[in-house]
């Protein structure tokens, strides 16, 4: 098992086109924030994100942990339409993960933005840093962690104030 350093367009390259959208059972996400960027999956042809995860989350378990809600975030306002069920608000996440197939994990400092995944010009960027995980010990830790966020686990113990899933879902 191998982990593996990406940066910049290589998020977007290597893990979100090659590995993330090729997801045979399951992609969960973590980010703190979203946008609805346009990505490219095979041809030239270029698709709103939201129109891909919606496709996949037809044969596969999508799941989606959001830093902002639907008010906030055009991705989740879209996939949230479709089924409300993929996406859980948590203005606690701050996270930038992804699991796919419990098998690969990205972790960064990368939004599910085209910014943070590289997608954006060189010029107008972010600089982002990321880890192709494969080890089945470390993927598992991920999987924990986001299955309790998912179950609402440390929502009993949570003080937010502000207006959150738990409180008004």
């Amino acid at each position: 098992m191998s982990n593996s350093v990406i940066v910049n367009k290589e998020i977007y390259d290597e893990f979100l086109r090659k590995v993330a959208f090729k997801a045979k059972e399951s992609l969960w996400i973590m980010t703190g924030v979203s946008s609805d960027f346009r990505v490219q999956i095979i041809s030239k042809k270029t698709y709103r994100i939201s129109e891909v995860l919606i496709a996949l989350s037809k044969d596969i378990d999508l799941r989606i942990i959001s830093g902002k809600d639907s008010t906030q975030s055009t991705l989740v306002k879209k996939i949230e339409s479709h089924d409300p069920s993929l996406v859980f608000h948590c203005p606690r996440s701050h996270g930038k993960v992804f699991i796919v197939d419990g098998k690969k994990a990205y972790v960064g400092s990368g939004n599910l933005t085209g910014t943070g995944m590289g997608k954006v010009e060189t010029s107008a960027r972010n600089w982002e840093i990321g880890v192709i995980i494969e080890d089945y010990l470390e993927i598992w830790k991920l999987i924990d962690f986001f299955q309790r966020i998912w179950e609402r686990e440390f929502c009993l113990d949570c003080k937010y104030r502000g207006r959150c899933d738990k409180k008004f879902g």
